[in-house]
């Protein structure tokens, strides 16, 4: 238990992934997950309800934060046309 006086970024550091949360004052966040499949399995769930929503989408972020990083990475490896990496940017957009 960490006591929070205000509005405060958590980072929480699992494997060798950051999972990124904002916390507030009278918040009961409780984490479970698969090490095997940590990204997807990772779950945050808040004690009040009306949090959970912007718990959800800081969720989403991160995980699209990390899936265009896997993706700027692979460019360095492979190197692909100009066209490409537009589909490869369209598919990411509209996957989410």
């Amino acid at each position: 238990m960490m006591p929070i006086t205000g509005m405060q970024d958590l980072g929480i550091i699992l494997k060798d992934s950051m999972f990124r949360q904002f916390v507030l004052p009278g918040d009961t966040l409780t984490m479970t997950w698969d090490n095997n499949r940590l990204n997807a399995s990772l779950k945050i769930k808040s004690n009040v309800p009306s949090r959970q929503q912007e718990i959800d989408l800081m969720r989403r972020l991160d995980t699209m934060t990390y899936r265009y990083i896997a993706m700027e990475q692979g460019y360095y490896r492979t190197m692909p046309s100009d066209t490409a990496i537009a589909a490869q940017i369209t598919a990411l957009y509209n996957r989410n």
